[in-house]
């Protein structure tokens, strides 16, 4: 199993974001252009304690979803898009006005996993830094947003580079 990436623990959901690449070469933060990254989220819900306080929900003192079998939640709407953040180190700055659509994906309920939602996203052909930002919608709750940074890096061309040596 996969570390957690991202997961933010609210008075009522444990919501955990994650993402790989589609080759299943495990969690990654830097992808080619137009590589398929895999995305996932589990949501769960969180039991009622009237107990809890501020200072415990600020310290996320709740028991993690390996820990305790908490409820998974079957009615929640995952939305997943990714935003440009800037430019890669030594990139070329004006990738930074060029006009693309970036992509936006809704996660759909996995078949096998109470609690878990699935998806796929192409990675922009632009490089740069991008945030892959999911907003988890389940009826009559807040909503959560989760993001994780990501870059889109080409790999060099390895024969250009022996030329040009």
């Amino acid at each position: 199993r996969l570390a957690e990436r991202a997961v933010v623990v609210t008075q009522y959901l444990q919501v955990v974001f994650e993402q790989e690449a589609a080759g299943g070469t495990g969690q990654q933060d830097s992808y080619s252009p137009g590589e398929i990254i895999k995305l996932w989220a589990t949501v769960h819900k969180l039991p009622r304690n009237d107990s809890i306080t501020d200072e415990d929900n600020a310290a996320n003192e709740f028991p993690a979803a390996g820990d305790v079998q908490l409820p998974p939640v079957s009615n929640a709407s995952i939305k997943v898009n990714l935003l440009w953040r800037r430019v890669l180190p030594g990139g070329n700055a004006l990738m930074l006005t060029r006009s693309e659509d970036l992509p936006e994906v809704r996660l759909r309920k996995s078949r096998r996993v109470p609690g878990r939602y699935e998806g796929k996203i192409t990675a922009p052909e632009t490089e740069g830094y991008y945030e892959l930002q999911a907003t988890v919608s389940v009826p009559n709750l807040p909503r959560v947003r989760l993001s994780e940074l990501i870059a889109i890096d080409a790999e060099p061309d390895l024969e250009e580079l022996g030329e040009e040596n």
